[in-house]
């Protein structure tokens, strides 16, 4: 397709291949539209939803105005059927930028938590190690000027510089566009907010801190998650710490279990023990008696966990005790398909498809794979990859390595290049590791062991 210079009706599929084609955060584009970041995370987390005349008046101007360069990528993306960002690169396994990074962990992490006590000269000195922290990750820095400039500049005006409800509306449009923005991009809104949101905590007192905290916590298990997704586990275990703390000095239990319930679904990922995982659940299960936005990740989380130990029928139990639960949640949280917060069925199957692989239940897996997939939206990339990884795992599980190594690929093959994240990987990696001994030296495998930055078979202990 060549130059766009236009397009008959606009539907959340398109928006996306905008503000890819113009390489902005849904933020950053929304800033660009002149409209709220959570109205761009609606579109996105809905591809065929039309919006209204007005917006697409302004998509439309949008579009027109974009050099030739933007409407050529445009053009190219909706060309690819909805497929916002693509490549069929190598799939290595990210490098970790971990002098810069850690250095703003350093930074950032130090910083005391509540911020009761904290002289002024002592928040100063840890201001500026801050930015500089910010500074080595490039953008960071002068998006964090800006917003404090902001919201200094509304205090002098005579509005709110601390805003509750602005920050509650910050942390909905991370959990909608969380799944969909690259991770590089996540990284640098997050920190920037974080930056903001710690320079206000500072200035309130008492009861006054808890709702803000609250907020803090959220935002950092997407940062936490973010890390992860970046290869940085080190940084992503002190922003998890980071956001238990958090939530537990905000007081709110619901956010407390979410938190953790996040914590424990990662930890699989990033090579906790397993042990100190069912521990984590245990604790987040006995903060409150109330099912709300973290229990299915916690029940879920604990099933996957004794899933991987090969502690079938506890695992079992544990899946039931999830079916259970999860009708007693409160319905916006079962009907929340957009964000982070909600529980609805396709994590349930998603959940179940994760276990029943691990227990080698052929059966129930390809049910709940199916199911998963069938009901994943998608835009959701990368949700939908570890479920066709799941398939190809229980395929080689069956003995079938050929068909499972293929379905692998395939499925890699099929995710955008920004979505390539350490998440996905690692269950890939999981698929190789599944092949057995008398299989490794196959073709596929070598590749795909390749392809994943994975020692060589014959190097393998």
């Amino acid at each position: 397709m060549g130059i766009v210079t236009g397009v008959q009706t606009w539907t959340g599929r398109e928006s996306r291949a905008l503000r890819v084609a113009y390489r902005l955060s849904v933020r950053g584009f929304a800033a660009f539209l002149g409209v709220g970041a959570r109205t761009v995370a609606t579109w996105e987390a809905n591809p065929a939803i039309t919006p209204r005349p007005h917006m697409q008046a302004i998509l439309d101007t949008a579009l027109q105005r974009a050099s030739t360069e933007v409407k050529t990528r445009f053009g190219a993306l909706v060309d690819d059927v909805g497929r916002a960002a693509g490549g069929d690169g190598v799939y290595e396994r990210r490098s970790q930028h971990d002098t810069a990074i850690d250095a703003f962990v350093a930074s950032a992490s130090q910083m005391p938590f509540p911020n009761d006590g904290y002289e002024a000269e002592d928040q100063e000195v840890q201001r500026r190690r801050f930015v500089q922290g910010l500074a080595t990750l490039g953008m960071a820095a002068p998006l964090a000027g800006m917003e404090h400039l902001r919201h200094d500049l509304l205090g002098m005006v005579g509005g709110e510089p601390a805003s509750l409800s602005e920050w509650e509306t910050i942390a909905w449009d991370y959990a909608c566009s969380y799944a969909t923005t690259p991770p590089q991009d996540l990284f640098t809104d997050l920190t920037a907010d974080l930056f903001v949101a710690r320079t206000q905590l500072s200035r309130l007192r008492d009861g006054a801190q808890h709702d803000l905290q609250r907020v803090i916590a959220q935002l950092g298990v997407f940062l936490a998650q973010t890390m992860g997704n970046l290869g940085n586990t080190r940084a992503s275990h002190r922003w998890w710490r980071f956001a238990r703390q958090a939530a537990d000095a905000s007081g709110d239990a619901q956010v407390r279990v979410w938190v953790r319930g996040r914590e424990v679904i990662r930890s699989l990922y990033e090579h906790r023990p397993l042990e100190s995982i069912l521990d984590l659940a245990d604790e987040a299960a006995a903060i409150t008696n109330s099912p709300g936005i973290g229990t299915g990740s916690v029940l879920m989380g604990r099933a996957q966990t004794l899933a991987v130990l090969g502690r079938a029928h506890e695992a079992r139990q544990a899946i039931e005790k999830v079916h259970t639960t999860v009708s007693q949640l409160p319905p916006q949280v079962v009907n929340d398909t957009s964000s982070m917060y909600g529980w609805p069925e396709y994590r349930l199957r998603h959940g179940e498809s994760f276990v029943y692989t691990y227990l080698g239940d052929t059966e129930q897996a390809a049910a709940a794979q199916e199911r998963a997939l069938g009901l994943y939206p998608a835009q959701l990339f990368c949700e939908r990859a570890q479920v066709q990884l799941h398939q190809a795992m229980r395929l080689v599980r069956s003995g079938d390595t050929v068909s499972g190594v293929d379905h692998a690929h395939q499925a890699l093959a099929a995710l955008p290049e920004t979505q390539r994240i350490e998440v996905v990987l690692e269950v890939a990696r999981s698929v190789v590791n599944a092949v057995s001994a008398t299989h490794q030296q196959h073709a596929s495998v070598t590749e795909l062991r390749h392809l994943l930055a994975l020692p060589a078979a014959s190097e393998r202990r």
